[in-house]
């Protein structure tokens, strides 16, 4: 018999949380919840002067990194609002954000995957 998952063992799962370590400066988490999918997915959308809905490629980095940037409680650390301004920041200090991010939506593999058997 086939077992069906009850919304209790729905609720109780925890979305997948990844520290990103910046030394002396601290830590922050990246996050792949729906809700960070969603807000990266709505980021990234742009609509045309004809109304169709396409995916804008600027500030691609800094999208991902505002939609999947948690602090520890797995909060949303910054708002859609902030893409531009999160866009000034250090290359260095969006790409660690970005390439983890990108590993927890598994749009490029993590470094566990390139490890030779």
């Amino acid at each position: 018999m086939t077992k069906v998952i009850s919304l209790d063992e729905i609720f109780a799962l925890r979305p997948e949380r990844k520290e990103v370590d910046f030394g002396e400066m601290g830590v922050l988490y990246v996050q792949a919840a729906a809700e960070n999918r969603d807000a990266y997915e709505y980021l990234m959308a742009e609509i045309t002067p004809t109304g169709a809905v396409t995916m804008s490629m600027e500030n691609h980095r800094a999208k991902t990194v505002v939609a999947f940037t948690v602090d520890e409680n797995g909060q949303r650390l910054f708002r859609n609002d902030q893409v531009e301004e999160v866009s000034k920041r250090p290359v260095w200090f969006i790409d660690k954000l970005f390439e983890a991010s990108q590993e927890m939506m598994g749009s490029m593999p993590s470094v566990e995957d390139a490890k030779e058997p």
